[in-house]
């Protein structure tokens, strides 16, 4: 039985099968009674089983079973010997019997037939479906594999950017294992040192490091590892021209999931004119020192008494030789609120003031002579001269 039979049936009315069935059994009746009576052939039963099969084929084994059942009775009733009786004479029966197995049998056919066809069309439809299934999951596919592609080529690119950016930074970079091992360092280290990618040497920083600086290096730089805690660290690093550097290096651990390192980044910058500026300044600074250190000691040294006054009149400094002469120390000579007349003669003190406020007025040099107190209660006529320093502006 074709599919396309078996779909049309499967479309018309059930009980348009069954009367398909009973009409094509009235034909086979009608078309055996014409031959035996009209012209005197003997009814064959293989009209029968045409008509059988025919519903068979059209309409089912159902329908098909149902005209066996009415051929085999028309046959029995009007072509079997009596006539019109379904009384059946014995040598008549092996006829009946082996119309109805043949029957049967081409019903069993079209059972077995339309069972079969109906398994091939359910595997027909499951199989297009398995292709359908298929063809999407071959158009995903190739959609997964086009954006995968694209993802793959994007990070491509973005590692090639990602190494044109860290090669060309105007510092010296490496990476780490998480045991401290060098297994990375860009371009401008390679360029600053004169060594290869692979070019280690045993050290951490290969054959860069000064020797005088591996051992402290290593020691930091293993306690950290072990600590898993950020590296920082001043060292030497050889130039390619065999010049010697300081650097500033600093280390930082890289974690996953689990809190493991798994990388260490680091990076190295150039600090040695910072530190040879911080050297000459240590040096400027104490010869500094030394200049003030010496100019103090000519200042007490020398055979005459020397102040210094902040721009509001406060004496803000005296010499040593002004302490022995007045008896007075440092600390009681100088700062606001000193009442200048334990240190002049009562009868100068008002004079002095007078000509010291007009001076600091003008911004002029003072010269007056007064009659100073010594340690000793006498008193001395000094000469009190007082000049001003002025900054760029003249203030």
């Amino acid at each position: 039985m074709s599919t396309s039979t078996l779909s049309s049936r499967l479309k018309r009315p059930v009980i348009l099968d069954y009367g398909i069935a009973c009409v094509t059994a009235a034909l086979a009746v009608a078309l055996d009674v014409s031959l035996s009576r009209l012209w005197g052939i003997d009814p064959p039963a293989s009209v029968f089983l045409c008509g059988i099969m025919i519903v068979a084929w059209v309409s089912g084994p159902g329908p098909a079973l149902l005209s066996t059942v009415l051929a085999v009775l028309a046959f029995d009733y009007f072509l079997t010997q009596p006539i019109s009786s379904f009384t059946l004479e014995f040598k008549e029966f092996p006829r009946l019997v082996l119309l109805t197995i043949a029957a049967l049998f081409v019903v069993s056919l079209s059972a077995a037939h339309g069972r079969a066809t109906s398994s091939l069309r359910r595997a027909r439809d499951e199989q297009r479906e398995t292709v359908q299934e298929l063809r999407k999951l071959n158009e995903a596919l190739r959609v997964e594999n086009t954006e995968r592609r694209r993802a793959e080529e994007n990070m491509r690119r973005t590692e090639q950017e990602l190494r044109l950016i860290v090669d060309n930074m105007p510092v010296l970079a490496a990476r780490y294992r998480p045991d401290g091992t060098m297994d990375f360092r860009n371009k401008a280290w390679r360029d600053y040192t004169g060594l290869s990618q692979d070019n280690l040497e045993g050290n951490r920083w290969g054959a860069a490091l000064h020797p005088d600086d591996l051992a402290l290096v290593e020691r930091e730089w293993r306690s950290h590892i072990a600590t898993g805690e950020p590296f920082e660290l001043e060292q030497r690093l050889r130039r390619a021209d065999g010049e010697y550097r300081w650097h500033w290096v600093r280390r930082v651990p890289l974690h996953d999931d689990g809190g493991d390192v798994i990388k260490w980044y680091g990076v190295g910058f150039d600090i040695e004119d910072r530190r040879l500026a911080e050297e000459a300044l240590r040096r400027s600074e104490a010869a500094l020192s030394e200049a003030r250190r010496e100019l103090q000691l000519t200042i007490d040294s020398i055979p005459v008494m020397v102040s210094t006054f902040d721009p509001d009149g406060t004496r803000s400094f005296v010499n040593q030789q002004w302490q022995n002469y007045t008896g007075h120390t440092q600390r009681e000579a100088t700062g606001k609120g000193l009442n200048t007349s334990v240190y002049y003669h009562p009868d100068d003190v008002q004079r002095f003031d007078n000509a010291w406020r007009a001076a600091q007025a003008k911004g002029e040099t003072l010269s007056v002579d007064v009659r100073t107190r010594r340690a000793d209660g006498t008193y001395r006529w000094y000469t009190m001269r007082r000049a001003p320093l002025r900054d760029e502006r003249g203030t």
